[in-house]
């Protein structure tokens, strides 16, 4: 879907997906869009770069719909902060951090669903 949606909006606005990936993303292997066409999903960060170059949610990007609720836009923006902190940290992270991370992360939610439950 993020392929389709994506190809779309290039065309819009007149690029092929591999300029607008090295411009707005500085994505420099071809491979990596070809990666895209192939279903893969881009990064986080990636997402991020491309929905604000459109002006559409990351949701679009992924779905090719809006959200139903829509955040209000000063609740957007301090998420959207938010959650550039904790991704800009993320991203320092080496690939065995990162697995760590995530397993943390992974074991905060299932004792969160634990309180939800119990």
């Amino acid at each position: 879907m993020f392929w389709d949606v994506y190809t779309r909006l290039c065309a819009k606005d007149g690029k092929a997906p591999n300029v607008i990936a090295r411009e707005v993303c500085g994505v420099k292997s071809t491979g990596t869009v070809t990666g895209w066409k192939n279903g893969a999903t881009p990064r986080n960060n990636v997402l991020g770069q491309l929905s604000d170059y459109f002006g559409v949610s990351v949701d679009y990007l992924l779905t090719g719909e809006e959200q139903k609720e829509k955040p209000t836009p000063s609740e957007e923006s301090e998420l959207n902060a938010h959650a550039k902190a904790i991704l800009y940290k993320y991203e320092q992270l080496d690939p065995a951090q990162r697995v760590m991370f995530e397993k943390m992360l992974d074991a905060a939610l299932e004792a969160a669903k634990g309180k939800e439950n119990g």
